[in-house]
């Protein structure tokens, strides 16, 4: 299309009051701060981003009606905030008009000459707080472990009395220290990042819990550390995976069976046991939400699946705790644990909006060298694909069949 077809599609006007369009200048470029320093040639410019655009409109009214024309732009002009001007040229803007200079005369009659001053304009907006995923969670979780250290004491000093309280919950304890030792330093080791700080987690509880129960929440506090220690999605996983561990469970110490006629304290103590059991997951859990939603995750897809993943687990233990009325959970456990659910399944989404998703793909015999190049335009993939489809393809130089593969 011509300039010419351009300028006549698009008639000028500010909201809604026509005119004509003589000429415009105007003034363009970058806010720039220039820093000149003694003894230095080169001075620094610093770069504040663009400035605004300021405009220099002539045009004019004109006919019969021109005073109704000029009223109308007047009425325009006058009126507060900034407004609508469709400019032959320039299209369509938000303007503030700084300047209006209007002229007429008897010799030029039928027409107003006005020369407007403008400058472009934004809406105006305000910093606004928000809530950083990791943090949400961070706090979420901080709160579930603040009452499950509560609900522990709670427990344990209801029973404090009981001899067979104690012996076994010395016994529990020292039986979960080996499990957790055997997980982190087998199976999982691999994903330890701090290898030295779990060691010395698992040395402040070996051999020191009959000492740490003289005040039951340092216990508490003492297997927290050790788990914070950990650190890692991975290591988090081994620990919930079970193995390992009993098979009862993961992290569950098998409790020697009920007597057919238990003694009160044997009661108390099997009661005792299940909060120990409930501390102990319940502590996984939530170092484990905060370990995901600062997880570096390759894909969408994969971040939605650990999503879903924890939400399940969560799900489950509030439906245990549900159940089962011995597992001690209190109100304000119950509470965090859905606020930790929500809060990691919002965090973890929002942390990997911006990745790409998994898709599935059916491929004949070809190499990944090849697929990657098709896939990305970049053979230096190829390990990536071999990465995430192990131990599906056998060999890079044979790649056949249904793959998963990143949506570019």
């Amino acid at each position: 299309m011509a300039w010419q077809d351009i300028i006549k599609s698009r008639p000028a006007s500010f909201r809604g009051a026509a005119f004509e369009v003589e000429d415009t200048s105007g003034a363009f470029g970058r806010r720039v701060q220039v820093f000149e320093y003694p003894q230095r040639d080169q001075p620094y410019a610093e770069d504040m981003g663009k400035r605004a655009r300021e405009l220099t409109i002539n045009g004019f009214v004109v006919g019969a009606d021109y005073m109704r024309k000029r009223d109308d732009l007047l009425h325009a002009i006058e009126a507060p905030g900034a407004g609508t001007l469709v400019h032959p040229f320039l299209g369509v803007m938000q303007v503030t008009v700084t300047d209006c200079q209007l002229a007429e005369s008897v010799d030029d009659g039928g027409i107003a000459r006005f020369s407007l001053a403008v400058v472009e304009t934004g809406a105006l907006s305000f910093p606004i707080a928000v809530i950083e995923p990791s943090a949400a969670v961070d706090a979420a979780a901080d709160t579930l472990l603040a009452s499950l250290v509560t609900d522990w004491e709670g427990a344990f000093n209801a029973f404090s009395d009981a001899a067979d309280v104690l012996t076994s919950t010395i016994d529990s304890a020292n039986k979960m220290v080996s499990q957790i030792e055997k997980t982190l330093f087998g199976p999982a080791s691999y994903a330890l990042e701090n290898i030295g700080d779990v060691q010395d987690a698992v040395d402040a509880l070996a051999g020191n819990v009959e000492s740490l129960l003289t005040a039951p929440g340092d216990l508490a506090v003492a297997f927290i550390d050790l788990f914070q220690a950990a650190g890692t999605v991975g290591s988090y996983e081994g620990l919930l995976s079970g193995e390992p561990l009993s098979s009862e469970g993961p992290l569950i110490v098998p409790f020697p069976a009920t007597p057919e006629s238990p003694t009160p304290g044997q009661l108390a103590a099997k009661v005792n046991a299940s909060a120990f059991d409930s501390l102990i997951y319940r502590s996984v859990l939530a170092e484990y939400a905060r370990a995901l939603v600062k997880f570096s995750f390759t894909s969408y897809t994969e971040a939605l699946e650990a999503r879903d993943r924890l939400a399940a687990l969560l799900t489950d233990e509030v439906k245990y705790a549900e159940a089962d009325a011995a597992s001690a959970i209190s109100a304000a456990t119950y509470a965090a644990l859905a606020g930790l659910k929500a809060a990691a399944i919002e965090g973890i989404a929002v942390g990997a909006a911006d990745l790409a998703a998994l898709v599935e793909i059916d491929t004949e015999l070809t190499t990944t060298l090849t697929l990657a190049y098709s896939l990305y335009g970049d053979a230096t993939r190829a390990e990536e694909i071999e990465d995430r489809n192990s131990p599906a393809i056998h060999s890079p130089a044979f790649v056949s069949g249904r793959l998963r593969v990143l949506e570019e």
